[in-house]
């Protein structure tokens, strides 16, 4: 519904492996996304852009899928290819910075990226969504911090319920 008006355009912001918090594996991102096209077909033919994005570690395998060749992308995603990233407050293995284990470039798509301007949940905001924005394109990119003095808002707030490791 968000993106009614643009029949042309399909958002995939998906955890695609709940309450596990190792999931920065990105073609294990890419089969969860296929899935949600193959359930859309044949509606998803007429796109022409694919927004991939997702939360914490996922939101990682999501911006790895950006970097992946366009050979690959072509054969994961069927024919479109990733045209826009939607990270929630996304983070690198280890809690380590960017880009971590795999070589994230963001840089050639636009995006929007959640983050906490405080440590929240163990996750450091200048590891991750600090961190994923200034790994994102200087000209089409837009960071939304969350003010936080009270602790009432944490980085699992993006989920149905929580995580679950926590």
């Amino acid at each position: 519904d968000i993106v009614r008006g643009r029949p042309d355009i399909i958002a995939v912001v998906v955890d695609f492996m709940p309450g596990d918090p190792f999931k920065f594996d990105p073609l294990r991102f890419v089969d969860a996304t296929n899935a949600i096209l193959d359930e859309l077909s044949p509606q998803y033919n007429e796109a022409t852009m694919l927004i991939v994005g997702g939360h914490s570690a996922g939101g990682y395998a999501a911006a790895s899928t950006i970097s992946i060749s366009m050979d690959d992308l072509y054969r994961h995603y069927h024919h479109l290819s990733p045209g826009g990233y939607v990270g929630l407050d996304p983070v690198p293995p280890g809690f380590g910075p960017f880009p971590g284990r795999f070589m994230v470039n963001i840089t050639t798509v636009p995006s929007l990226v959640v983050g906490f301007r405080s440590k929240s949940c163990g996750v450091d905001p200048l590891r991750s969504a600090r961190a994923a924005y200034i790994k994102s394109s200087p000209s089409h990119r837009t960071l939304l911090e969350v003010r936080n003095p009270s602790g009432e808002y944490r980085h699992c707030m993006f989920t149905d319920n929580g995580c679950g490791v926590l």
